[in-house]
């Protein structure tokens, strides 16, 4: 193994030499570094709370690009969000028939390479004054 310029071999308990690690960090093996990174697309997930200040389009940061965001305030004064990547910010409504999805549109949030955006119209979803919210935010691989 090589550390601070120093090479060091590997043996077995009969003191044969069975490998040695020499050069630097951005060779392994014969090949860059940069050939070893780690395989990035795979599902991921995030949590979190907010508490709303009242702003449209809050931008929430994710360490990911999420595929589907859900948003659940804590008061009867907003309601749930559900955002997908593909078909926009949506809300849950009942009718005499059941329940649905309404929305489609950024009012009901939207997703970009930094997170999510809560609702982008004066009604605040996503962000009313001093609501808290609990966030869940994916990201599934095709």
């Amino acid at each position: 193994m090589c550390i601070l310029g120093r090479q060091y071999q590997y043996s077995n308990d009969q003191g044969i030499i069975t490998g040695s690690i020499d050069g630097n960090a951005e060779f392994l093996g014969g090949k860059l570094h940069s050939e070893y990174a780690l395989y990035s697309d795979v599902p991921q997930m995030a949590k979190g709370t907010y508490v709303g200040d009242g702003t449209i389009s809050k931008q929430i940061l994710l360490p990911f690009t999420p595929t589907l965001v859900k948003v659940y305030p804590l008061s009867m004064e907003d309601s749930v969000l559900l955002i997908d990547i593909d078909n926009g910010g949506h809300t849950y409504q009942v009718n005499e028939l059941g329940i649905s999805l309404v929305g489609g549109i950024s009012t009901y949030g939207s997703i970009n390479e930094l997170g999510f955006l809560t609702g982008s119209d004066s009604n605040q979803r996503g962000n009313k004054l001093n609501t808290k919210y609990i966030w869940e935010a994916y990201r599934y691989v095709h």
